[in-house]
């Protein structure tokens, strides 16, 4: 392949962020300039590539063939402005003049997705001055088709008679940008070099073999997964705002011992977002509500048939029995719970978050009393009734 020095004219209009090419005109875009670049970096070291973004006609990056250079300016490109092809292709042109090998032949890659806006005899005109500079210039079409039949006749005027190997691609909606070029001219060249049989732009990431540059594909790889995670984060805390009333709760559970019952009752709730103080309430105020549902369980057991369940644990003695309910009322004893938490290192039996759990605690025993106590004079006075 003959030495080039090619500047790569990127549409960077509004309309790159439609989605008709997936994910967007602009991604699908940028994985064609990755290709190109490496097409003619690989078929002759010496080549140069630059980038220059159509909307305001600036030279992005000078020629060169550090790959580093141009996607560290490709990836950030913004999406702005309208399609002002003219003024770009004379910039680019003006580019090529400055270049630093003077044997090098001029090219000119042009990726239009926007609607063309050029008066028709500055276009006829600007044609007619890359071919007497000896300018060659292949256009890409993509998505907007509708100056297809203008690009036409400017590289119809371009190539003349001579036939100066300028070309005009039309990638149609929905198709894959990167791929459908692998099998042009742009990619393959004139003697059909360019990239290896076989290679595929989806192949590596971005773009990039990692044995190219390890480095910047490993880059580019930590970046993609840095942003996943703020994608994910942010998920996340909208999924959390749905449930307004389940995330209130949570932020002000130290304030009350309802808001523990509201914490408890949320099978959604990040328990990695508490304090250590209102962790600890919440263990507090589970462990009381497990203690609590064993016993009444033990209870409405204990009157359906205490003869059967008598039968059925044999080998359980009277001590075990004891044992059982000393632990269970050593629970609900906030006393005793105050006592075992001060031993705890890092804990503050003082805060506002287990005073309140161990307020409710107590709230729970005396609850409990009651009922029980309703309860007896309940079955007392069914007894003297009979």
């Amino acid at each position: 392949m003959p030495l080039e020095s090619t500047i790569i004219c990127v549409d960077n209009s509004d309309f790159m962020r439609d989605g008709d090419f997936i994910p967007t005109r602009m991604q699908a875009q940028q994985d064609a300039v990755s290709l190109i670049f490496h097409a003619k970096t690989r078929s002759n070291p010496e080549n140069n590539v630059g980038l220059l973004t159509f909307s305001d006609g600036r030279v992005v990056t000078q020629l060169t063939n550090d790959v580093g250079k141009v996607f560290s300016k490709l990836h950030l490109l913004p999406i702005e402005g309208k399609l002002d092809f003219c003024k770009g292709i004379k910039v680019a042109n003006l580019a090529l003049k400055h270049r630093q090998g003077k044997n090098h032949r001029p090219r000119i890659i042009a990726f239009v997705g926007s609607p063309l806006e050029a008066d028709t005899h500055e276009f006829t005109k600007l044609a007619k001055r890359l071919k007497k500079e000896k300018v060659s210039i292949d256009i890409v079409v993509f998505g907007d088709e509708s100056s297809k039949e203008k690009f036409e006749e400017f590289i119809t005027v371009i190539n003349g008679k001579e036939n100066t190997n300028c070309h005009l691609i039309c990638v149609p909606s929905g198709g894959n940008l990167p791929d459908t070029l692998i099998n042009t001219p742009i990619i393959q060249s004139e003697d059909g070099s360019g990239l290896p049989n076989g290679y595929s732009a989806s192949a590596f990431a971005f773009g990039i073999n990692p044995e190219d540059d390890p480095e910047l594909a490993m880059a580019l790889r930590i970046s993609m997964e840095e942003q996943r995670r703020v994608q994910e984060a942010e998920i996340g805390r909208n999924t959390d705002g749905e449930g307004g009333g389940q995330q209130s709760s949570s932020a002000n559970i130290g304030t009350s011992g309802s808001s523990l019952e509201n914490l408890t009752g949320s099978n959604e709730m990040d328990v990695t977002r508490l304090t250590e103080d209102e962790q600890i309430a919440l263990a507090i105020q589970m462990s009381m509500s497990q203690a609590e549902n064993t016993n009444t369980n033990d209870v409405e057991m204990k009157e359906e048939s205490s003869a059967a369940a008598t039968s059925e644990q044999p080998g359980k003695t009277n001590e075990e029995q004891q044992s059982t309910d000393s632990f269970a009322a050593s629970l609900n004893d906030p006393q005793f719970l105050r006592d075992v938490l001060r031993d705890l290192p890092g804990v503050d039996v003082d805060s506002e978050a287990v005073r309140a759990a161990l307020e409710q605690v107590q709230q729970q025993q005396q609850q409990k009393k009651n009922t029980d106590d309703d309860n007896n004079d309940t079955t007392k006075k069914k007894k003297d009734d009979k």
